[in-house]
């Protein structure tokens, strides 16, 4: 049970860490904007954080991967009227799909050029895509969706535009969370956070002139970054260390089992030494007498895997229940398990099987 339980743990913590998550993770690092100059500037600032060599990328906003996501609705005309649907709202720059690495499958980015894209644009995922009734990503470029925009004074204001693109799905939250229903709008008054994609031959020297230019913004507040894979390390902490005790315990249950199997194999050939010498001297090879030591041990430890498969498949089913991404328990896990277990069964038997084998016989029987 135990080895069939490590090697599902092992794979879906494996799992968590390499699954592909629809952008690009490495090397962007983001950090709060702080203090009243650096946000009545916030285009200077991201301006001289371009200029730096080695930065690829910069983009500001509210909303990146593993960081608060605002839950919002959005609203669709469904038979002239509009229906709010539960969406994710991510409030980003003209640069937030460049700097994260998404992928477009339909339409186009955000862009600068296009005068009316701060106001009345939206891009939506290809999940927002199926909930919102769209059917395919191609139909859903132009749809019309509204919003109820944040704005203190006038909190009936709406935002209405238009799909001008659909991006891949990705995963801004933990993988123990499905994606949803996403919206990504240009939206300045949110914008809080800047993250930077940063080359990685030039990684030391851009970080010290990322802190520069900082200073001149914000020289009361010391910087305060992060680096995104590391906010995705950090969600899976736990399964982390579950990983590790289960392997200790894994490995502390073998040995103390190959102790007691040990000791059983010592008994089980002393018990038969007689038998042993009568067989080999009509003629049983050493072969024959390790098979015939072992096989017994072997039908046990087949049967335990009998056993302990369906009750270690229902737990770890039921633990792998909690994650929205998560990977199957295939048949392969139980013969792993299977050959592991009778492979540590002969190691364990073998040497008092062999040291049986290759005794004197004539000694055998006459001490018996």
């Amino acid at each position: 049970m135990l080895i069939i339980s490590a090697i599902v743990v092992f794979n879906q913590v494996n799992y968590l860490h390499n699954k592909d998550l629809g952008f690009s993770k490495d090397q962007i690092m983001f950090f709060p904007m702080r203090g009243d100059e650096m946000f009545t500037n916030k285009d200077a600032f991201k301006d001289q954080l371009e200029q730096i060599p080695g930065v690829a990328s910069v983009s500001v906003g509210y909303g990146f991967p593993g960081d608060a996501v605002a839950g919002d609705g959005i609203k669709t005309l469904k038979n002239g009227q509009l229906v709010e649907n539960p969406a994710t709202q991510l409030m980003v720059d003209y640069d937030y799909i460049q700097t994260l690495g998404l992928e477009m499958v339909a339409g186009r980015p955000f862009s600068e050029e296009m005068g009316t894209d701060r106001d009345k644009a939206f891009i939506i995922n290809e999940t927002a895509v199926k909930n919102l009734g769209f059917e395919t990503p191609e139909k859903a470029i132009g749809q019309q969706l509204t919003w109820n925009v944040w704005n203190n004074t006038n909190p009936d204001s709406l935002k209405v535009g238009q799909v001008i693109g659909v991006v891949k799905d990705f995963n801004y939250k933990s993988l123990y969370e499905k994606v949803e229903t996403t919206v990504l709008q240009i939206f300045p008054d949110a914008a809080w956070k800047v993250a930077v994609k940063l080359e990685t031959a030039q990684l030391e020297s851009s970080l010290d002139q990322v802190e520069t230019v900082w200073n001149k913004f914000s020289p009361e507040y010391p910087l305060e970054y992060k680096f995104l894979d590391e906010n995705f390390e950090v969600m899976y902490q736990s399964e982390d260390k579950l990983k590790t005790l289960l392997g200790v315990f894994t490995g502390l249950a073998i040995f103390v089992g190959c102790l007691g199997l040990f000791g059983l194999a010592a008994f089980s050939a002393e018990r038969r030494k007689r038998e042993i010498g009568i067989r080999k001297v009509l003629g049983a090879s050493v072969e024959n007498i390790v098979m015939l030591l072992s096989k017994d041990f072997v039908k046990l430890v087949l049967v335990a895997l009998l056993i302990a498969s369906p009750i270690a498949w229902y737990f770890m089913d039921g633990w792998l229940q909690d994650f929205a991404y998560r990977i199957n328990i295939g048949w392969y896990v139980f013969l792993i398990a299977g050959i592991s277990a009778v492979s540590i069964a002969l190691l364990t038997v073998g040497f008092h099987a062999i040291k049986a084998a290759v005794s004197n016989p004539v000694k055998n029987i006459r001490t018996e």
